[in-house]
């Protein structure tokens, strides 16, 4: 509809240059949302076989995200996760607890025979009841204005996937709460 105003030989160079302006923002969001959609069905074929411990990842995880600061419990615990995947699916955790306000986040990691649970946890405002039922949906985002796609979370649950395990939203009365399990390895 933008492009048809544009046609309009009336139209005022203001009201033009808004007109450009919101097309160019559209552009933007699209290739951003392609990317992400990309991402997504990446992190839904690529496996992060391997294994990873907290306590390598922490400088790595605080260097890339210093508006938060980061604790661990568990540090010891072997993930069954190769350092990249894990390092993926945690910085996704950590931008948005730092976009949300966040300045504390706890990394905790314990394990059975059978699995291994990955507890991220932090100190933001918490995410309200009406969208819970929607955080791993893809295009879903309380932050489209800022620029956000929907899909971080919707590529963390595809990853875990991979890697025969689950992640779900922890309802507390502080902050944000998730935990991942992940079936140990036959």
């Amino acid at each position: 509809s933008a492009i048809e105003l544009l046609d309009d030989p009336n139209a005022p160079a203001e009201d033009q240059k808004n007109l450009l302006n919101q097309i160019d923002g559209a552009c933007h969001q699209l290739g951003s949302q392609l990317a992400a959609l990309g991402d997504a069905a990446k992190a839904r074929e690529t496996r992060y076989l391997g294994q990873s411990k907290l306590k390598d990842l922490l400088p790595q995880l605080g260097a890339g995200h210093p508006a938060v600061a980061l604790s661990i419990e568990g540090g010891d615990v072997t993930i069954p996760l190769a350092r990249e995947g894990l390092a993926l699916i945690l910085g996704q955790f950590l931008q948005n607890s730092a976009q949300h306000g966040a300045e504390n986040v706890m990394l905790s990691a314990s394990q059975t025979a059978e699995t291994t649970t990955l507890t991220i946890s932090d100190d933001g405002p918490g995410i309200s009841a009406g969208n819970v039922d929607r955080l791993f949906d893809p295009y879903f985002t309380t932050r489209r204005e800022d620029g956000g796609t929907g899909m971080g979370l919707a590529i963390v649950r595809n990853v875990m996937a991979a890697h025969r395990g689950s992640v779900r939203f922890v309802p507390g009365t502080a902050g944000a709460c998730f935990e991942l399990i992940i079936l140990s390895r036959d």
